[in-house]
């Protein structure tokens, strides 16, 4: 049996390589619109450096360095600002324009800084996203936020709508998607308030203050396209954010105008 299995792998990596033979390319997932200093795509184990045009697919896996930035408009129309010294890997992507609701998006923040924006993925079903950290997961609900990502600690702020963050355990999976609901923290839009977990204790804390980051995760300024996404994206996060349930007392959801969004974090 092992032989014969051996066999047909064989066969089928020679048709692979015959004339005529079509294989298909995983679908794009999303364009980089920036990428300045140290940005590289790991496909498989092979890294090359990002610029800006470079279509990304699920499987790859976002790397910066030192002043790296990396902006990418997501198919679904969500977007992602990877800031420097980080690590995301875009798990799963699936997406179909005619069926927003049938797709599933799953990130993973190795380490560093990332700030995400939800499309039309989340926007049709929150239950389909979802991001991962070494030690957390964070579910959306329609949602413009920050996350903060090593081996030992994850902090998030939202700057629109709301997330659930979670400790993994035997209810809330890696493989997953959406948001769980064991030993969690819902957090609304604040400026003066953050969730934070840490491997030791393994319980998310809702913390007063501004969210701590890395003295090199700047801000960039970013183009009219992207801008005017985060815009539209935002008066639709505070038009179609409910009330949710909330596992620790926390900072009530935002309801002012939004204001004009000329930067991504």
């Amino acid at each position: 049996m092992t032989i014969n299995r051996q066999l047909l792998a064989a066969a089928l990596a020679t048709a692979m390589l015959l004339p005529g033979t079509v294989v298909m390319a995983a679908p794009a997932a999303g364009d980089v619109m920036l990428a300045v200093g140290q940005a590289w795509v790991d496909d498989n184990g092979q890294k090359r450096p990002l610029e800006r045009g470079t279509q990304l697919k699920a499987g790859q896996k976002i790397i910066t360095g030192s002043g790296g930035h990396v902006h990418v408009k997501m198919k679904d129309g969500s977007l992602l600002a990877v800031r420097p010294n980080s690590v995301l890997d875009i798990e799963v992507f699936e997406y179909d324009a005619a069926n927003p609701g049938a797709g599933k998006i799953r990130y993973a923040l190795k380490n560093g800084v990332v700030r995400s924006v939800t499309g039309a993925i989340g926007e049709a079903n929150k239950g389909a996203f979802r991001l991962n950290t070494p030690i957390a997961a964070i579910g959306i609900r329609g949602t413009d936020f920050v996350t903060f990502a090593s081996d030992a600690t994850t902090r998030a702020s939202v700057k629109s709508g709301a997330i659930v963050v979670s400790a993994f355990s035997e209810s809330c999976k890696v493989e997953s998607f959406g948001a769980c609901w064991d030993k969690t923290v819902d957090l609304a839009a604040s400026t003066d308030s953050y969730v934070e977990l840490n491997r030791k204790d393994n319980t998310p804390k809702l913390l007063k203050g501004n969210l701590p980051l890395p003295a090199d995760s700047t801000v960039l300024p970013v183009s009219g396209d992207i801008a005017s996404v985060l815009q539209e994206n935002k008066a639709s996060s505070l038009q179609k954010v409910t009330p949710c349930r909330i596992a620790v007392p926390g900072p009530r959801a935002y309801t002012g105008a939004a204001g004009k969004m000329t930067q991504m974090a």
